[in-house]
């Protein structure tokens, strides 16, 4: 099938939505799709942006929008022609409007059958919008976060009155054209649909998919210093505070146990200002980013692996990084909210243990536990293993519903 994808965030940059981007679009080629990438320079944090292992297979792939910033009437104008072209003024609308007139131009030389829509940045989606206006390309649009507007609580900073009025009068007639919407959780999905009131019937489920064709051997290798590794950036919403004090009762009652927690990602003052509040100076270590495969490798490696949420009433999100973390075979620590997707994970799939996000005594609890286990002589990975969760992310699995969901929409003419 000739699939033509746009993604705002690709490879090489490498940040998380990027990756899972860059995951995709492997996989599908492994499968013998033919494949056509859209993409940007992305400007935002990023751990790599040079094509190395996994993504050169993607790069006579990939066709990256460039073009000149000028001058703000530059600016202004060209925002204006290319808002006009697509009807709606967004964040992106320079880029989208040049990355439409090219998915056209490649389409009358060689007919795109599908197209797919990325997430993040929801311009994107504009784009999918317009070409299927023109083409009637059957499209698939993928949403793996709320878009501006509609943010839980606590990313407030993200939503207004005016976000939530006029995003809403452009985005509901998005999910309604889309022959499909896509969703890593089902909590996301659930909140798309109570905000925006679509059609479910063109709404499903898809888990981010794990890197293809390879494989981390189990690591059952015993340290004098145990590894704690949290991986990804760490924002305001993902406060490391109560892990930190969950860390100082656990120096204070093993005394004798030798342990650290890697923050593999760019760290903010704020976690920094954490660490010297709790003197865990020697205990909290930073490690500057590593391109994908290093930084999977590296997990593969530790003892355990840890999952910060965002104080959350109800965890709506699938983190990536849970997949990158039960591919490489490591337990995991999940703090998270009471309910919500990571909770339902880890109950029905194990892998790991889950506890809440802002319970100090509920995360000593868990470490302790796992402390124990390890002094024991045990292996963590034989009590908490990642196989299922593992399956669940599966580059099987995740095509299997990629490939159905394709011939649904090429046999519905």
């Amino acid at each position: 099938m000739n699939i033509l994808l746009i993604a705002y965030a690709f490879p090489p940059r490498e940040f998380s939505e990027a990756i899972v981007n860059g995951k995709l679009a492997l996989a599908l080629l492994s499968k013998g799709h033919q494949l056509t990438i859209i993409s940007k320079n992305y400007e935002g944090p990023y751990y790599n942006k040079i094509w190395s292992a996994p993504w050169e297979k993607l790069k006579d792939k990939t066709i990256i929008i460039k073009y000149n910033s000028g001058n703000k009437i530059i600016r202004l104008i060209d925002t204006l022609l290319q808002s006009l072209k697509l009807g709606a003024i967004l964040p992106g609308i320079r880029w989208a409007g040049r990355a439409y007139s090219k998915a056209i131009t490649l389409h009358t030389m060689t007919p795109f059958q599908l197209i797919l829509t990325r997430s993040p940045v929801e311009v994107a989606h504009i784009v999918g919008y317009n070409i299927n206006k023109k083409t009637k390309i059957k499209w698939m649009a993928n949403w793996n976060d709320p878009i501006n507007g509609i943010w839980p609580s606590p990313y407030e900073k993200y939503n207004s009155h005016f976000h939530f009025l006029y995003y809403h009068l452009i985005f509901k007639k998005i999910l309604d054209a889309a022959d499909v919407n896509s969703f890593p959780s089902t909590s996301l999905m659930e909140h798309f649909i109570w905000k925006f009131n679509i059609k479910t019937n063109n709404t499903t489920l898809i888990p981010h998919i794990q890197l293809p064709d390879i494989k981390f051997p189990e690591n059952n290798v015993r340290r004098e210093r145990f590894r704690l590794c949290h991986a990804g950036n760490l924002s305001e919403e993902r406060n490391p505070e109560f892990l930190f004090q969950a860390l100082v009762k656990i120096k204070k009652d093993f005394p004798n146990l030798s342990f650290e927690l890697i923050i593999l990602g760019i760290m903010n003052e704020d976690v920094k200002t954490l660490i010297l509040r709790y003197h865990l100076e020697e205990t909290v270590i930073h490690k500057q980013p590593l391109n994908y495969l290093d930084a999977l490798e590296y997990m593969n490696n530790c003892d355990l692996l840890v999952l910060i949420e965002a104080n959350l009433k109800h965890g709506i999100f699938l983190p990536s990084k849970i997949s990158d973390y039960a591919q490489v075979n490591v337990p995991i620590l999940a703090l998270s909210p009471a309910s919500g997707e990571v909770e339902k994970l880890i109950s029905n799939y194990g892998g790991g243990i889950r506890v809440e996000n802002l319970n100090t005594e509920s995360i000593y609890k868990a470490l302790n536990l796992i402390f124990k286990i390890f002094a024991s002589g045990n292996s963590l990975s034989s009590i908490y293993s990642t196989e299922r969760l593992k399956e669940y992310h599966s580059e099987r699995r995740i095509l299997d519903i990629y490939n159905k969901q394709f011939n649904e929409l090429l046999n519905n003419k």
